[in-house]
């Protein structure tokens, strides 16, 4: 009756963020490359149980939450320039406020030192949240992406400096 029963549909939450890095776009690739031996997750800790090449799923759990499971699914892969892949997390009971997430990190080479990097994620939200839980949920969503940024950042000029050393 006009309207008032239906389901909204929720859009996903789109963000997006750029960061200059000190650092050759194939080291910032290496990082983010889940076939790396470079791999930041990897270099958290992250165990892998699952590993494809180049595209394809990837499963990881990390060691400060045992119970929870990574799932990735690889589709965007062009060496050093793009990396995209599906993310959910996979958890009882359901952990964070997203069904599943997309992530592509574009990397322009500025020159042999220096990249652009782009982050942008496309965040699904779980059913049923209401609207001040999205609110919240965006609010943290955005303040990951400039940290997953900031932390590549200081990872990847830590790693030139070490290289450098």
């Amino acid at each position: 009756m006009f309207g008032l029963f239906k389901t909204k549909h929720i859009k996903p939450l789109e963000l997006e963020g750029t960061a200059t890095i000190h650092a050759p776009a194939a080291l910032i690739f290496g990082l983010v490359d889940f076939t790396s031996p470079a791999n930041r997750l990897a270099a958290r800790g992250f165990q892998f149980s699952e590993r494809a090449t180049q595209t394809g799923r990837f499963a990881a759990t990390d060691p400060n939450l045992p119970d929870v499971r990574f799932e990735f699914d690889v589709d965007l892969y062009e060496t050093p320039k793009t990396y995209g892949f599906f993310s959910r997390i996979v958890a009882d009971p359901p952990f964070g406020g997203f069904e599943r997430n997309r992530e592509e990190y574009h990397i322009e080479a500025l020159d042999d030192r220096n990249c652009r990097v782009t982050l942008k994620t496309t965040n699904w939200y779980r059913e049923g949240m209401a609207s001040r839980e999205r609110r919240n949920e965006e609010a943290l969503m955005t303040q990951a992406v400039a940290q997953d940024l900031m932390k590549l950042k200081l990872e990847a000029e830590a790693l030139v400096k070490e290289y450098a050393a």
